[in-house]
């Protein structure tokens, strides 16, 4: 769970388009709508990620509070 934790921390941790509240997709790809539809994908993935984190830090954090309540 350490390195999901990780990965998920590095994924999430990257700047998007959508960090910028100005910011146009269309404008930023420069009009290349490859390149638009390749970086809102890259973007989805730091969503996800930013979404994801939270809980699965929950999750581990209920796992060890229920090993040591076991012990």
């Amino acid at each position: 769970m350490e390195d999901l934790i990780k990965k998920l921390k590095a994924l999430a941790g990257k700047k998007t388009w959508f960090d910028n509240e100005e910011s146009n997709p269309m404008d930023s790809s420069g009009g290349n709508f490859d390149a638009c539809y390749s970086r809102g994908c890259d973007d989805g993935e730091v969503a996800l990620a930013r979404q994801m984190l939270p809980v699965i830090e929950l999750v581990r954090h209920e796992l060890e509070m229920q090993k040591l309540a076991a012990t």
